[in-house]
């Protein structure tokens, strides 16, 4: 069932989302190849607005977007396991608990309307066909790179512009710092909206915890999860592998923040208590988890056709993996 924090969250969700009862259009790439849009004026360094007649085509390239990264997030979550032989062993869990964040970070943008995709060749060169098809081109055309975007679902346009820091492929530091200013842009909509204000406060303030959290050690863009990552991953720091920089204990209460992922998001402390930094580092990591899966099943309790579009998907995921709990507690 979806949280309280989900439920104010809620009048921010893409127009017509809970309406998709299938995936018909693979993503946002696909959408652009697919060239069924115009464009309506000349495009700036970087920038264009796709015009589609029938809205209908983003908003399913969105939720298709939305179900496979979510379902990425559960299939993370399912294969984060304790190696019995060596129980301190604690740095696989790290990355994958940020990828698991990282995956369910990119499904909350979608449910939002907003994409950050990869165009590579292929996709560009349809888009700049369809650019100078309608004499907009400005001399320069939009290159392979990674761009944000926002669908308007009054105007029935997506407006995507590259990623500043995107060259030479997609940035994971590029995309924190996005879903920093889309969080941070939600939290202001959630205090300026309809509802109980106290309601509204409290989520907005969760929100305000999480952006802390993404921000920690001087990273004002938001990309502290990926510095993390990195420095366990490709340094071998922060003592997560042999020989491991804690006690059995330290290993024990890392692991058991895992669980949290199946918990009330409002049931999570984001703020520094003096917590080892792997512990804040994990916690964080397990709210976006848990977050992710409060939202696809708000979705689903919220659905306008027999059957929504993540029912085959991310939703099946899930239910495979409760009954794999229910079999291990028998």
């Amino acid at each position: 069932m979806g949280s309280e924090l989900i439920e104010a969250v809620r009048p921010s969700w893409l127009p017509g989302l809970v309406a998709v009862p299938r995936i018909t259009i693979a993503g946002f790439a696909p959408l652009v190849r697919m060239q069924r849009y115009q464009i309506h004026s000349r495009i700036e360094t970087g920038k264009v607005a796709l015009h589609f007649s029938d809205v209908n085509e983003p908003v399913a390239a969105l939720a298709y977007d939305l179900n496979r990264f979510a379902s990425a997030t559960f299939e993370t979550v399912a294969s984060m396991t304790r190696a019995a032989k060596l129980p301190k062993s604690a740095a696989w869990l790290c990355v994958q608990a940020y990828y698991g964040a990282y995956y369910a970070a990119h499904a909350l943008v979608r449910s939002l309307g907003r994409t950050y995709s990869r165009l590579d060749q292929q996709d560009v060169r349809a888009l700049n066909e369809i650019v100078d098809l309608f004499g907009m081109s400005n001399g320069s055309p939009l290159p392979v790179a990674t761009y944000s975007g926002h669908l308007g679902h009054a105007t029935r346009s997506f407006e995507i512009s590259r990623a500043p820091d995107s060259r030479g492929g997609a940035s994971h530091s590029g995309f924190w710092h996005f879903f920093l200013l889309e969080v941070r842009a939600l939290q202001s909509r959630i205090l300026t909206g309809s509802g109980l204000a106290s309601q509204n406060q409290r989520a907005a303030l969760k929100l305000h915890e999480l952006c802390e959290s993404l921000c920690r050690e001087g990273y004002n863009h938001g990309a502290w999860l990926s510095a993390v990552r990195n420095e366990i991953s490709y340094r071998h720091q922060r003592g997560c592998w042999y020989p491991y920089g804690y006690r059995r204990q330290d290993a024990d209460r890392l692991y058991n923040v895992l669980p949290g992922w199946k918990q009330d998001t409002y049931s999570f402390d984001l703020n520094r208590n003096r917590r080892p930094e792997l512990i804040d580092f994990l916690t964080t990591c397990v709210f976006l988890i848990a977050l992710c899966r409060e939202l696809v099943e708000s979705i689903v309790d919220r659905r306008t056709v027999r059957h929504v579009f993540l029912e085959g998907g991310c939703i099946r995921l899930l239910c495979l993996m409760t009954q794999t709990d229910l079999a291990s507690a028998g």
